[in-house]
């Protein structure tokens, strides 16, 4: 029967949300302050939660390859989760007391921590590893004094590798795989060195460059911190998938330069070549 809008009845009219182009959702639920919880589901991706250390659910994996950016005590730690489909599963910033508790997965293979493993040797300006690692020329680091030099400070400069040095500490005693991960010379190595784009114009290219990879569900991915934790997941991965295209000075790894965490040959960005 055709009714007078010149439509069947037995044929409904299309609902106006099946004419919308793909976006990402938005799902609110309530959380017990009242406030909204917003979870984000990206288009090539799984549902990836952005959330603090009030509420966390980690999805499981047979394998889990976990990247941190440490910061002080009032910025946190960026805890970036990448599973065996190199999807980036989690995105968080934890407290240093959570991190731990509230951030690992079941199914971790593999930290890599952006923060020194250790002070250097009493009375020297650098650690014998940072020494190497300069001398083989893949970018500028910035060298970790001996506790007693970092102590006369009073600004708190050196608080995020007090943090640091904390975090390696429980790990340990966890007897969870740890690696040293050092973001900037990560992305250096895959994509080049920046040359004339800011940090964050190189690193967000870099974002591309991964999806280009496989890696999916990285549209959540929005600062610098972010960007390097899931530098350092891949770090991380990277280590154990394809030893033999990382480098190790002591515990820390640097992928090779023109290497791909997950395996393809990395073209080195044009753009940026000066």
């Amino acid at each position: 029967m055709v009714r007078p809008d010149g439509r069947r009845h037995d044929c409904p009219p299309r609902s106006r949300r099946a004419r919308r182009p793909a976006r990402v959702q938005r799902i609110r639920r309530r959380r017990t302050d009242g406030a909204a919880s917003v979870r984000r589901r990206a288009p090539d991706g799984p549902l990836l939660r952005r959330c603090d250390a009030r509420r966390v659910h980690i999805v499981s994996a047979a394998n889990e390859w976990i990247g941190i950016d440490v910061g002080g005590r009032r910025k946190g730690f960026h805890v970036a989760v990448i599973d065996d489909e190199l999807r980036l599963v989690e995105l968080a910033r934890f407290g240093a007391a959570d991190v731990l508790s509230r951030a690992l997965p079941a199914h971790v293979r593999m930290v890599a921590v952006d923060a020194p493993a250790e002070w250097a040797p009493p009375g020297e300006r650098s650690r014998p590893c940072e020494r190497s690692f300069a001398r083989s020329r893949v970018c500028g680091i910035r060298f970790t004094p001996d506790e007693a030099t970092a102590a006369r400070r009073a600004d708190g400069y050196f608080e995020w590798i007090e943090c640091g040095l904390d975090l390696w500490a429980r790990l340990r005693q966890l007897d969870i795989p740890v690696v040293e991960g050092f973001p900037t010379a990560s992305w250096t190595a895959w994509l080049g060195p920046p040359a004339r784009s800011t940090r964050a114009v190189w690193t967000t290219r870099g974002l591309e460059w991964l999806r280009l990879q496989g890696v999916t569900g990285l549209d959540g991915v929005r600062n610098q911190d972010e960007r390097d934790a899931v530098a350092a997941a891949l770090t991380a991965r990277q280590a154990v998938m394809a030893g033999a295209t990382v480098l190790r000075f002591g515990a820390l790894v640097v992928p090779t330069a023109g290497s791909s965490p997950v395996g393809v040959p990395s073209p080195i960005c044009e753009a940026d070549r000066p």
